[in-house]
């Protein structure tokens, strides 16, 4: 499966050495072993089960300052964004060592599905860990 963010170039974002105009890398140092964390973010969108498909539209299309994920998650799907061995831009001077995860919702309602959020982030982890 192409990743969400290479399927259409973001006119925004400078072209790559994959030839893909996005924000990010496309392979990071050390490759997969260097991901030492998860990045965990809110999209601050109210929550939908299109939601996550509209942070993808976004930041495919219309981000205009470096932003990238490697996969957002909603209420009933996740969108992987850029593979794991990309460097997504979630975290100034701390995106090679990490994982970015954003979820479709915003902060202050973070403690109200946190539950969700932690069985989805576990997924991520154990699918990465066990390959």
């Amino acid at each position: 499966m192409t990743a969400y963010l290479y399927t259409k170039n973001n006119p925004h974002a400078p072209m790559r050495e994959n030839g893909k105009r996005f924000w990010g890398h496309p392979e990071r140092f050390n490759g997969l072993d260097s991901i030492r964390c998860i990045g965990v973010h809110t999209g601050e969108i109210n929550p939908s089960p299109a939601s996550g498909e509209a942070i993808a539209r976004y930041l495919r299309d219309q981000a205009s300052s470096p932003a990238s994920y490697h996969y957002t998650n909603d209420s009933d799907s996740e969108v992987t964004l850029l593979p794991d061995i990309a460097v997504a831009f979630g975290i100034r001077s701390f995106n090679t060592p990490t994982l970015h995860m954003s979820f479709a919702t915003h902060a202050n309602m973070w403690g109200s599905i946190l539950c969700g959020i932690q069985q989805l982030c576990y997924g991520q982890l154990e699918k990465q860990l066990n390959g």
